[in-house]
């Protein structure tokens, strides 16, 4: 299309109506790429996405020869993924709010923005479960603790607060368990009971 263009720069008035309609429109689409082009090269990844969506108005299924879409996308979708290391989940979902909306059909976007959505609604129970447990290791209730971390996927900043917490549960739950309990009676316990005693 750029190399139709510029052949043709100059010499729209000696083209037929059909034929001028059609290098308008890839003049046009020339154009919104060089945009594209220019977003891309400035480094803002959101410029970029809108340009190549506003491209599509001019060629339906526009193609990527530079990726540059999906540069983007792809530099959007790491600022969003630090924001969840660092536990914003609120954030990084709205983070990702420009390639939902100039890309929805974005291979793996809503399986992600699904994924941020559920750390950011597990968060606060997650943290729940962190703050009891400490009180079940001071009453010595490690199997109780190890019951309540059964099924919880952690959210990525607070994996590491699950492992410890499932580590220092288990230590205790071995400690406990390595001498099982006895029962010893005095000496001159009386043995005879009466039947129903």
């Amino acid at each position: 299309l750029e190399s139709a263009v510029e052949a043709g720069a100059g010499q729209q008035s000696a083209l037929a109506p059909d034929v001028r309609a059609a290098y308008d429109r890839a003049k046009g689409a020339v154009n919104a790429y060089a945009q594209v082009r220019a977003a891309a090269a400035q480094g803002n990844s959101v410029q970029a996405l809108e340009r190549f969506a506003a491209l599509a108005a001019f060629l339906p299924k526009p193609t990527d020869p530079d990726d540059l879409r999906g540069k983007a996308a792809t530099g959007i979708e790491g600022k969003a993924e630090k924001l969840v290391q660092a536990g914003q989940y609120a954030e990084a979902v709205a983070a990702l709010a420009p390639v939902q909306r100039t890309w929805p059909a974005r291979p793996g976007l809503k399986d992600r923005a699904a994924l941020y959505e559920k750390y950011r609604q597990n968060e606060a129970k997650q943290e729940r479960i962190l703050a009891d447990l400490p009180n079940l290791e001071r009453h010595k209730k490690p199997w109780d603790g190890l019951q309540m971390l059964n099924g919880v996927e952690p959210t990525p900043h607070l994996a590491a607060q699950f492992r410890e917490a499932r580590g220092r549960l288990e230590d205790l739950l071995a400690r406990l368990d390595k001498n099982p309990p006895t029962l010893v009676l005095r000496d001159g316990f009386v043995l005879n009971y009466a039947r129903g005693t």
